[in-house]
């Protein structure tokens, strides 16, 4: 079984993924995490990174300066799309990778995938769970993480809106309460995939 975890930012995915993991022991792929790895110095991705952008997005020990290169491409949508077409080809090409590795293994894979829809992804996956939350509780989560309200609200409206994401998923999280609430509703969405499979 695999589940394609996906849902706007700072919605409660990876939340929801370390739940899976910790109480159902779930493997999880995380596709941001990819994305470093893709990124790393060094890389083909890296290299066409600095060859793009410039040299004034490292950092001092020659690895990427991932939050001033995000202040530049979410002030311009170009240049995000310019970024995404950098490192999304990569990300993907591990991916499916990493999803062939499983199905052989017959075990239970969490993929979390931010732009599962926005990249037409969920044919890779049997199952997709959004995990939603409402603008303002994303806004404040945002806040407690650094970033100012405008950064804030220029993350959100990059992404495919949750309602959106909802409206395509197979099983909705809501995520706008407590972790106790939010547990109940993984609980319930994961016997009602791999209850179901099993």
């Amino acid at each position: 079984m695999i589940i394609g975890l996906t849902g706007g930012v700072a919605a409660g995915k990876s939340t929801v993924a370390r739940m899976l993991e910790e109480e159902h022991g779930a493997e999880v792929v995380d596709a941001d995490q990819l994305a470093h790895q893709v990124m790393a110095k060094s890389t083909p991705t890296y290299r066409r990174i600095v060859e793009q952008f410039g040299e004034e997005f490292l950092r001092p020990d020659g690895e990427i300066d991932r939050p001033k290169l995000a202040e530049l491409v979410f002030h311009e949508p170009e240049k995000l799309r310019q970024l995404e077409s950098l490192v999304h080809p990569e990300v993907i090409k591990l991916l499916r990778e990493q999803i062939e590795r499983f199905r052989r293994q017959n075990r239970t894979l969490v993929v979390v995938v931010p732009l599962l829809f926005e990249k037409g992804l969920e044919g890779l996956v049997d199952k997709v769970w959004a995990v939603v939350a409402n603008d303002e509780e994303k806004v404040r989560r945002l806040l407690a993480r650094g970033l100012s309200k405008e950064q804030a609200w220029l993350r959100i409206r990059a992404q495919l809106p949750d309602a959106e994401k909802a409206r395509r998923a197979d099983l909705v999280i809501y995520n706008n309460g407590s972790l106790e609430e939010l547990k109940e509703q993984v609980e319930w969405c994961w016997q009602n995939t791999v209850g179901e499979a099993g």
